[in-house]
C-alpha cells in the first residue's frame, strides 16, 4: 500500500531449461505401388536414423499493477519466451529408385522467440450508475531464425579407387554431387502485431433485473 489509499503490485518470474535428447534406431520408410509384391507395395525408401538434440528454453514474465484510487487500476505486463534446438541427424539406408545405399548427415539450428507487452486499464464510475471503462493496448513480435541447415549425402560404391593400391578394386562411400548434397538452407521469419480495444458498459437498471448497454471497439494490425 502507498499513501492516500494507493496500491502498487509487482509480479516477476524467470525460467530456464537446458536438456539433451538422443534417439536411436528410428525408422523412415516410404512406399510405392508394386503389383508383383504380395502386399501390393514395396519399400521405396528404408532408412535408419540416429538423432541428437540439444534444447534450450528460457522465458521471463513481469507485471506491475497500480491502483491510484479504489475504482481505478492500470497494469503493465511483459513476456519474453525463447527456445532453440540444435539437432544433428544421421541417416543410412537404401533407395530403391536409385538401387543404392546412402548415408547422409544433417546439422540444424532453429531458434524461436515471442515478445509480448500490454498496457490495460479498468475504471469504475459509481456516480454514473456504476459504469465501467476497460481498455487495452498491446504489441507483440514473433521470430523464427534458422541460420544454416546443412545436408551432406554419400553413396556406397563398390568401385572406389584406393590410393594406396590403385590396381585393386575397393569398396567405400563416395560423395554425391547432387542438389540435396552439400545443401545449405537459410530462413528468417518475423511477424509484428499491434492492437488495442476499448469497452464502455453503462448499466440502466440494477437489482432483480439488470439492463445495461455495452459499446466497444477493437483494432489489430499485423505485418
Amino acid at each position: 500500500p502507498l499513501a492516500n489509499g494507493q496500491k502498487l503490485g509487482v509480479l516477476a518470474s524467470l525460467n530456464y531449461t537446458h536438456k539433451y535428447e538422443r534417439y536411436q534406431d528410428m525408422i523412415l520408410r516410404e512406399f510405392r505401388p508394386n503389383a508383383a509384391d504380395e502386399r501390393g507395395f514395396d519399400n521405396r525408401l528404408d532408412y535408419r536414423i540416429e538423432r541428437g538434440v540439444e534444447k534450450i528454453v528460457w522465458g521471463a514474465f513481469g507485471k506491475v499493477s497500480y491502483l491510484p484510487a479504489k475504482n481505478h487500476k492500470i497494469s503493465v505486463s511483459g513476456l519474453h519466451s525463447q527456445l532453440a534446438d540444435d539437432t544433428t541427424s544421421f541417416f543410412q539406408g537404401t533407395n530403391a529408385d536409385a538401387q543404392a545405399r546412402f548415408s547422409a548427415s544433417q546439422l540444424d539450428w532453429v531458434q524461436r522467440s515471442l515478445t509480448f507487452g500490454v498496457v490495460s486499464g479498468r475504471h469504475d464510475f459509481h456516480d454514473l450508475n456504476d459504469a465501467e471503462l476497460a481498455w487495452d493496448l498491446a504489441m507483440a513480435t514473433a521470430r523464427r531464425y534458422q541460420p544454416d541447415r546443412r545436408d551432406t549425402v554419400y553413396q556406397y560404391n563398390g568401385r572406389v579407387r584406393d590410393p594406396a593400391n590403385p590396381t585393386e578394386p575397393a569398396t567405400g562411400w563416395t560423395y554425391v554431387p547432387q542438389s540435396e548434397s552439400g545443401r545449405h538452407f537459410f530462413a528468417n521469419q518475423t511477424e509484428d502485431s499491434a492492437g488495442g480495444k476499448i469497452d464502455w458498459r453503462q448499466p440502466f437498471l440494477q437489482g432483480s433485473t439488470d439492463l445495461a448497454l455495452k459499446l466497444g471497439g477493437l483494432i489489430n494490425v499485423k505485418q
